[in-house]
């Protein structure tokens, strides 16, 4: 049958095997303050993502555009005809360029629109190009 324990042989106490498999109280203090350091950097690192990153690119004064059309006038010189809504009496710059049948840029210029009582502006920009465009629109608009 199963062999019978001798009476003289003691169990391991509780202690003894905690020791024996390194669950000491030192050991899981330090697992603890471990746990602590490393929820701790990964608080900083997404704080600081959050920092970097920015609530987005959200446009001041509820800036919008629109690319109302371009004329090719030469293989030099491209116009582009462009819509602006801001809050009134704000003054904007826009980026606009001309591309090539490639979409590569050929032309750039950056325009600042005057402050108007009107919401809405149109305004027309010549574009000198270095060869033929085929394609005129804005780039970016921002309020300086």
């Amino acid at each position: 049958m199963y062999p019978q324990a001798r009476s003289g042989a003691s169990r391991p106490s509780g202690r003894g095997l905690d020791d024996r498999y390194g669950r000491t109280p030192g050991r899981r203090r330090f697992q603890v303050i471990l746990a602590v350091v490393i929820a701790v950097a990964i608080g900083l690192t997404f704080a600081a993502w959050a920092i970097w990153a920015g609530p987005g690119d959200v446009p001041t004064g509820n800036l919008q555009t629109n690319d109302l059309g371009y004329s090719v006038v030469s293989d030099q010189l491209t116009t582009v005809t462009s819509q602006v809504q801001v809050n009134p009496g704000t003054t904007v710059r826009c980026a606009i360029e001309v591309e090539n049948k490639s979409f590569a840029i050929v032309g750039w210029k950056i325009v600042t629109v005057p402050p108007t009582s009107a919401s809405q502006t149109n305004f027309r920009t010549d574009v000198r190009t270095s060869e033929r465009g085929v394609t005129g629109l804005i780039n970016n608009c921002w309020v300086p």
